[in-house]
C-alpha cells in the first residue's frame, strides 16, 4: 500500500450539530437503561490520533466506546451494512469509513489511516464478531496493517456487561449494568519495535486486562450479576508466515 498523505477531516456545522446532540441523548439513556460507568478515560490521548481497540459484546459497543469523551471516534463499518436505508442514514453523520473485504479494502484502509494521520480517533473491534458467550475471542491480526502505518498510540478498552445486556442472538436489548475501562496506551515506538506475534499477543493481553478490571468494577456493584473468570485468549497461535507479512 503506498504511502497515505494525512488530511484535516472537515465536518459541516450540521454534522457537529447532529453528534453533539446524538452523543448526549445516547449517553442519557446509557445511564439510564444500564447505570453506564466508565474508568481510565485519562488514558485518551487529549489530542492528535489514536486507534481504540476494543472488545465486541454487543451492538451497544459502538455507543458505549464514544459517549464518555468530547472527541469523536470514527469507526470501521462493513459495507454491507450500507444496504440498510436506515444505518446509512443514522451513520452518515458519525464519520463512519466503509470497508469492502472483497472489492475495496485498500481504499477503506488508506481513508482509515488518512483520518488517524489527520489526528483523528479511530475505534474498531479486532475479535471481528460479537461474542456468543460473553468471553473473549482471538484477535484477528488484519488491525495490523492498520496499527503500523498509521504510527499512532493503540488504545486498549475492555467492555463488560454489554453481552448481558444484549447478546448477539436477542433480537432487542435489555436492561442490565455496563462498564468501560479505556487502557494505558501502547506508544507508536512500542508498535514499531515489536514484530506482528508480539504486538498480537501485546494488544489481547491488555484488551483482557481492560475486561477483567471492568467486569471486577460491576462485581463490586453487584457481586451476583456477573461472574469474573480469567479471559482467554491473552495468548495467540503463532500467526502464519503468509499471513504475517501481508499484514505487517
Amino acid at each position: 500500500m503506498p504511502p497515505v498523505k494525512p488530511s484535516v477531516y472537515r465536518r459541516s456545522w450540521a454534522n457537529r450539530v447532529f453528534y453533539r446532540f446524538a452523543r448526549y441523548t445516547c449517553r442519557i439513556l446509557m445511564v439510564l437503561l444500564y447505570r453506564y460507568r466508565f474508568s481510565g478515560l485519562e488514558h485518551l490521548p487529549a489530542q492528535g490520533g489514536a486507534l481504540l481497540l476494543a472488545n465486541h459484546q454487543s451492538f451497544l459497543d459502538p455507543v458505549l466506546l464514544g459517549v464518555p469523551t468530547l472527541r469523536r471516534i470514527h469507526y470501521l463499518a462493513r459495507v454491507t451494512l450500507y444496504r440498510s436505508r436506515l444505518f446509512r442514514l443514522l451513520t452518515a453523520p458519525l464519520d463512519s469509513v466503509p470497508l469492502d473485504r472483497k472489492k475495496h479494502l485498500l481504499s477503506g484502509l488508506r481513508e482509515a489511516i488518512n483520518r488517524l494521520q489527520g489526528g483523528e480517533l479511530l475505534g474498531i473491534f479486532p475479535e471481528g464478531q460479537r461474542t456468543w458467550d460473553g468471553r473473549l475471542l482471538p484477535l484477528q491480526p488484519g488491525f495490523l496493517l492498520l496499527a503500523r502505518r498509521a504510527g499512532v498510540p493503540l488504545v486498549p478498552v475492555g467492555i463488560a456487561g454489554a453481552y448481558e445486556a444484549w447478546p448477539r442472538w436477542r433480537k432487542w436489548p435489555g436492561l442490565g449494568r455496563i462498564w468501560v475501562h479505556y487502557g494505558e496506551p501502547i506508544p507508536a515506538e512500542q508498535v514499531a519495535a515489536m514484530n506482528d506475534q508480539e504486538l498480537l499477543n501485546e494488544v489481547a493481553r491488555r484488551i483482557a486486562q481492560c475486561f477483567r478490571h471492568a467486569q471486577e468494577k460491576l462485581a463490586v456493584l453487584e457481586p451476583t450479576a456477573l461472574r469474573v473468570e480469567p479471559a482467554p485468549h491473552e495468548h495467540h497461535e503463532p500467526l502464519p508466515r503468509a499471513r504475517a507479512i501481508r499484514t505487517g
